[in-house]
């Protein structure tokens, strides 16, 4: 199993401290699209790589669209 981390991380490394949780990011993306709020905050696949709606750091930013794959 994979690990996203949110700054780079050396290939042999790990550390807790910075893995990403996806669960929290599916959460949050089934709720939104439970109640029909789909748009480019809400949805990262819609968004491009620079969409004010992105999160400002892009580790982050590739575990939200991760999560919407592993739903």
């Amino acid at each position: 199993m994979a690990s996203l981390y949110d700054e780079d991380v050396d290939i042999d490394d790990h550390d807790d401290d910075k893995v990403i949780s996806l669960e929290k990011y599916r959460k949050e993306y089934a709720t939104n699209y439970k109640v029909g709020n789909i748009n480019l905050e809400t949805h990262p696949i819609m968004r491009r790589f620079d969409d004010p709606e992105c999160h400002t750091n892009q580790f982050r930013e590739m575990a939200h669209v991760a999560s919407i794959y592993h739903l």
